[in-house]
C-alpha cells in the first residue's frame, strides 16, 4: 500500500484535503480494489475514535454507522487478538494476522463492483461534508457577563502554526512513531489522540505535550484549545502569553511549565510546575468572572457538575512531560563513547508517575541529530517501578514479567555490543515461563533490539543466560532463524550480574561475556541488514508476558562490536561501581 496513498484518505478525514487531493483519491477508489479495502479500513478506524472522542467531528453519527455496517457485512475488518510473522518477498518476516490468507481468499470472490460502489458512495458523502463550508468549533462561555466566546480559526492548508517534532507510540496519522507525515500543524487542525504521546512545537515557541486520550485544537501560533484529555506546555521567554483555551475559560501563560487536565464529566484542571499561569474562568451562575494569578506549585480546578472553583497544589506527576535538555545528563563516568547510542542508567533522567512506575527514561548517549532517542512507556499497567537502593545500593527499575521500556525508533548497522546490568528473581522467572502454555523457550527478556534481525538477550527456564541475533522468517525456512546463539553452561544466582553480548559480523563471530569471563563464542555470525525500529527494554517487542523478571540498573548499547580490552574496561567501570569484583577468568567454549 503506498503511503501517499494512505495519506490522502487520512487527510480527507481531518478535513486538510484540497480539490486535487479529492479528485486523486476518487479515481483511485474507482480503480484499484486494493484501495476500497484500504479506505473502509481506515473509514472503520475513524468511526471507532469518533464514538470515543465526541467533540468536533467531520461526520454525523449516522454516516459513521452506516460506514462501519457496511465493514461489518462484508466481513473485511474483523481485528485479530494475536500477530504472527511471515516471509516477505525480500526474504525478510513481515506482520500478518492470522485470518489474513482467509479473509483474502473470501474478498477474492465477492464483487468488487459492489465493494467499489460502497466506496464511492461514502466517498461522495464525505466529499459534500468537505467541499461544503463548515461552521467552526466555538468554545461556548457564558455571555451574560460580558465575555465574548472565542471560536477556533477556520482550518487553512498553507497557515502552518505548529510542528510535530515527537510521537510516541500515538495513534496520529499512519504511523506510531515517525513524524514525517504529519509534521506540519495548521490553524484550526485538530488532532484526536486515544492513547501514546505527541509532541507539538509551535512557532511562538512553546512545546506542547498530549497524551492519552485527548482533542486538541492548535488555533493559532500562540495558542490551542484543550477539548478533552491531559496537555504540558513549556512556554520559554519569547513565547510568553501562550494562551489555552477551555470551556472554563482561558489559561494565559507568563513564562513557565504547566499541565492541564479536562475529565470526561467537564471538570478542568490547571497545575503550574514552574513560573506562572494567568486563569481567566468563565463565568458561573454562582460566581461572576475572576482572574487568578497561580504560581509555581499551585494548581486551580472547575468541578463540574455546578461550577465549583477549587484551589490546590500542582502534581507534576500526573502529566507526561518530556525529558528535560540533554546537556543536564552526566554521560562523563562511561570509559567508552565511540558508536554508544543507547545508555539508561536508572540513577539518571528517569520520569515516573504518581504511582511511582516509570514512563520516560532518558538516553545519556550523545544525540545522534537535534534529540535524544529516549525510552517510554505510555501504558500505565506496563510500566516498571523505580527503586531507589535495591540494586546494592543504586537505583533500579523493577520488572515482573508484564513491563517494558520501548526506545524511539534507532538505526543499528549490523554488528553491536549489548551490555546490561541486572539482578533475576529467579523463582518468578521459572514461575513466569512455566504458567505459559507455548513459547517457553523465549524465557524472560533482558533486551529486545527488535528489527528483526535484533539482538536477543533472555533467561530460559533452567536459569541459563542466552543470546542470540533474531532473524525471523527467512525463505524456504519453516521455522523463524536464529544466529548467534550463545548460553551459559551454568544457571544464573540472584546476585547482580553484568552482561556483554558482542555481534560482529564482518568477522562472523558473537561473543557472550558474564561479569567479565568470556563464557562462549559462537562463529554462525552472518551479515545482517541496518534496522531502524524502536528498542525493547526488559521485554519482548511484541509478546505480552515475556519480560525480565527482576531487577535492571543499566542498559548500555554501541553500534559496533567492541574489542575485548573495551568490554574489560566497560565490566570493570559497572563491577565497581554496583560493587561486583571483576573475575579475570577467560574461559571460552564455542556453542
Amino acid at each position: 500500500m503506498d503511503v501517499s496513498k494512505d495519506q490522502l484518505i487520512n487527510k480527507l478525514i481531518e478535513q486538510q484535503a484540497d480539490p486535487a487531493d479529492i479528485e486523486a483519491l476518487q479515481e483511485w477508489l474507482q480503480n484499484d480494489p486494493e484501495a476500497v479495502e484500504k479506505y473502509l479500513q481506515l473509514m472503520q478506524v475513524h468511526a471507532d475514535l469518533a464514538e470515543s472522542l465526541a467533540p468536533v467531528r467531520a461526520f454525523s453519527v449516522e454516516e459513521l454507522r452506516a460506514m462501519q455496517a457496511i465493514d461489518e457485512k462484508f466481513d473485511q475488518h474483523v481485528r485479530p487478538s494475536d500477530e504472527y510473522q511471515t516471509p516477505g518477498s525480500d526474504g525478510v518476516y513481515v506482520h500478518a494476522t492470522p485470518g489474513s490468507v482467509e479473509k483474502a481468499r473470501k474478498a477474492s470472490h465477492r464483487s468488487n463492483v459492489l465493494a467499489w460502489s460502497i466506496a464511492v458512495a461514502s466517498l461522495a458523502t464525505m466529499l459534500a461534508f468537505v467541499l461544503i463550508p463548515q461552521q467552526p468549533p466555538v468554545r461556548t462561555v457564558d455571555t451574560s457577563q460580558g465575555v465574548t466566546a472565542s471560536p477556533v480559526v477556520a482550518n487553512t492548508p498553507a497557515d502552518s502554526v505548529a510542528t510535530v517534532i515527537r510521537k510516541v507510540d500515538c495513534d496520529w496519522e499512519v504511523d506510531r512513531w515517525s513524524t514525517s507525515s504529519s509534521a506540519a500543524i495548521h490553524a484550526g487542525q485538530q488532532i484526536n489522540l486515544s492513547r501514546g504521546m505527541l509532541v507539538l512545537q509551535f512557532n511562538s515557541g512553546p512545546i506542547v505535550t498530549l497524551s492519552g486520550r485527548t482533542a486538541f485544537v492548535a488555533t493559532s501560533d500562540k495558542s490551542g484549545q484543550l477539548i478533552q484529555g491531559s496537555l504540558s506546555a513549556r512556554v520559554p521567554e519569547q513565547g510568553r502569553g501562550f494562551r489555552i483555551e477551555t470551556h472554563a475559560g482561558d489559561f494565559i501563560d507568563l513564562g513557565t511549565e504547566f499541565g492541564m487536565i479536562i475529565s470526561e464529566d467537564g471538570s478542568v484542571e490547571t497545575h503550574v510546575f514552574e513560573g506562572q499561569v494567568r486563569a481567566e474562568p468563565t463565568s458561573t451562575k454562582s460566581k461572576a468572572a475572576e482572574h487568578v494569578l497561580l504560581n509555581k506549585g499551585q494548581a486551580w480546578t472547575r468541578l463540574e457538575p455546578g461550577g465549583v472553583d477549587v484551589e490546590g497544589v500542582s502534581d507534576p506527576q500526573r502529566f507526561m512531560r518530556t525529558l528535560a535538555n540533554q546537556g543536564t545528563r552526566d554521560t562523563s563516568a562511561i570509559p567508552v563513547t565511540d558508536q554508544l547510542v543507547l545508555w539508561f542508567d536508572a540513577s539518571q533522567a528517569i520520569q515516573c508517575d504518581p504511582a511511582g512506575r516509570a514512563y520516560a527514561w532518558g538516553n545519556l548517549a550523545p544525540a545522534a541529530g537535534d534529540k535524544a532517542i529516549d525510552a517510554w512507556q505510555v501504558e500505565a499497567s506496563k510500566r516498571p517501578r523505580w527503586l531507589a537502593d535495591r540494586m546494592n545500593g543504586h537505583p533500579s527499575l523493577k520488572f515482573t514479567g508484564n513491563e517494558g521500556m520501548v526506545t524511539e525508533p534507532l538505526t543499528l548497522g549490523s554488528s553491536s555490543t549489548s551490555v546490561v546490568v541486572f539482578r533475576l528473581d529467579s523463582q518468578a522467572a521459572i514461575d513466569h515461563i512455566r504458567s505459559r502454555k507455548e513459547y517457553r523457550h523465549l524465557g524472560v527478556q533482558l533486551l529486545n533490539l527488535n528489527g528483526p534481525p535484533h539482538t536477543v538477550l533472555q533467561v530460559n527456564q533452567n536459569l541459563t543466560l542466552e543470546s542470540r541475533v533474531h532473524r525471523g522468517f527467512l525463505k524456504d525456512q519453516l521455522d523463524p532463524v536464529d544466529v548467534g546463539t550463545i548460553r551459559t553452561m551454568q544457571p544464573l544466582d540472584n546476585g547482580v550480574h553484568v552482561v556483554t553480548y558482542a555481534y560482529d559480523a564482518e568477522a562472523s563471530q558473537a561473543t557472550l561475556w558474564l561479569d567479565g569471563e568470556t563464557v562462549a563464542v559462537s562463529h554462525d555470525a552472518p551479515k545482517l541488514q541496518s534496522t531502524s525500529a524502536p528498542r525493547f527494554l526488559g521485554a519482548h517487542f511484541e509478546r505480552q508476558g515475556f519480560g525480565f523478571t527482576g531487577l535492571i540498573s543499566e542498559f548500555v548499547v554501541f553500534d559496533k562490536p567492541l574489542a575485548n580490552s573495551d568490554v574489560l574496561g566497560i565490566h570493570q567501570w559497572l563491577s565497581e561501581k554496583y560493587r561486583s569484583p571483576p573475575k579475570g577468568k577467560n574461559i571460552a567454549s564455542s556453542d
